[in-house]
């Protein structure tokens, strides 16, 4: 790194100890430096120099206080920070668990206004990552920039936030792009969209165009005998219908609350008149496969049972299977994919460790030819992109967690019923091989 680029990569900070080195902390991880000020006047004057990012506290005396201005959210270093295009940050509990104090940092030109060091490094890295253009992201930021100044101290926008940042930052790290150029490098290109876990929620979503919609899984939401599962699902299919007139084909899987699919374990007598109105560029797989304008695609429902891992009996504990059954069926997944559907992420891929599938894993890894594209659901708070690299031969297969329910529920407080979700968009070019099951 040159000298110029190390000494714009810097952090100005004004706060009390504790806060300071949480901020330096967050900085150093992020190969910032940080710049300690002692009062308000220090801060007007270090911004004039090349600074990446301001963090400052509320302040607790008249060299300190932030809001310093004749008006109650007025405040100068925010204002110049603002003047400056630095984006600052107020980081404070105080601010945080107050509505009307976070509303009045904003009211002050706070960028984000938040108390730990976990959501500062997420936000500071997106920040450092806003050279990340991608369609749905920006459909979502767009809408979550009409938010107000007192709906932005709540829990679900720093949650629809951190969804925001955290795929920015992973689609910003991978060693591939999601999406192809339109020109002639990319002729045959085939745009994907995949979504999953919509729970009855799929007529919220904002869809992106594309070639083929994929869905993988957990159409309805299987709560207890309450549920209306028939209804539920009526209403899929008529997204299913409405949605093949938008896109070339629809591809679809099962998931663990759509019991009804699962006819080993239940009979629903209305089920197959429902699937028989479908039109023919709509794809039901259940442990099968399809090629589509040149791409290879595998789906299968199965994932964990929960009796055999933890001795728990759910409602929604369709297609789960115990380990071995599994590894008899997952040897059918044929080599060389362009992609694959599972309900279920293989296992240690993100945090939620007990929503990923071992045997998946084993069988992927074991692959001559794994799948290039591996599309799933499930693990709400897992969702995002994520790469999984194979040895020998260093080839890598690309993980899309689409599931869509934590963040309908969080739009939904902020926006009502005009959500957009997030689904995911990617590109594949086809190659000549035929598709052999």
């Amino acid at each position: 790194m040159s000298n110029e680029e190390s000494s714009s990569r810097r952090v100005l900070c004004l706060a009390g100890r504790t806060s300071s080195a949480d901020i330096q902390s967050v900085a150093t991880a992020l190969g910032l430096t940080t710049t300690i000020a002692q009062t308000v006047d220090d801060v007007l004057n270090e911004l004039n120099g090349p600074y990446l990012f301001l963090v400052v506290a509320l302040g607790t005396n008249r060299a300190t206080g932030i809001f310093d201005g004749p008006g109650r959210n007025e405040s100068r270093v925010l204002s110049k920070s603002k003047q400056a295009g630095i984006p600052a940050f107020v980081y404070s509990r105080t601010a945080t668990q107050h509505a009307d104090t976070a509303e009045i940092c904003y009211e002050a030109f706070a960028t984000h206004v938040l108390c730990t060091p976990g959501s500062l490094f997420t936000m500071m890295m997106a920040s450092l990552h806003n050279d990340v253009v991608y369609e749905p992201l920006t459909v979502f930021e767009q809408k979550l920039s009409t938010v107000s100044n007192r709906l932005r101290s709540t829990p679900e926008f720093y949650e629809c936030q951190t969804f925001c940042n955290s795929v920015k930052a992973q689609i910003h790290d991978l060693a591939r792009p999601l999406l192809l150029s339109n020109d002639d490098s990319a002729p045959n290109r085939v745009r994907i969209v995949t979504i999953s876990d919509t729970h009855g929620k799929h007529s919220l979503l904002h869809l992106p165009p594309g070639d083929i919609l994929l869905h993988t899984g957990d159409v309805v939401g299987n709560y207890g005998p309450h549920c209306d599962l028939k209804r539920q699902f009526s209403e899929f299919v008529t997204f299913l219908q409405e949605r093949s007139k938008e896109f070339k084909h629809v591809v679809w899987i099962a998931g663990n609350h759509d019991t009804f699919l699962d006819t080993a374990e239940y009979q629903y007598d209305w089920v197959a008149p429902m699937l028989q109105t479908l039109p023919d560029n709509v794809h039901y797989l259940e442990n099968s496969g399809i090629q589509l304008l040149g791409l290879k695609i595998y789906g299968t429902p199965w994932l964990p049972s929960r009796v055999e891992t933890i001795n728990l009996h759910y409602y929604s504990n369709a297609f789960e299977r115990w380990a071995k059954e599994r590894s008899q069926m997952f040897e059918l997944i044929p080599e060389g994919l362009d992609i694959l559907l599972t309900h279920c992420p293989i296992d240690n891929l993100a945090t939620k460790k007990d929503k990923g599938d071992d045997v998946l894993s084993r069988r992927i890894r074991s692959m001559a030819r794994p799948p290039k594209v591996h599309c799933f659901g499930h693990a709400h708070r897992s969702y995002g992109v994520y790469e999984v690299l194979h040895t020998p031969g260093c080839s890598s297969t690309l993980c899309l967690n689409s599931a869509q329910e934590n963040l309908l529920s969080a739009q939904h407080a902020l926006f009502g019923r005009e959500t957009t979700g997030l689904p995911l968009i990617f590109d594949v070019v086809p190659e000549s091989t035929q598709f052999t099951s």
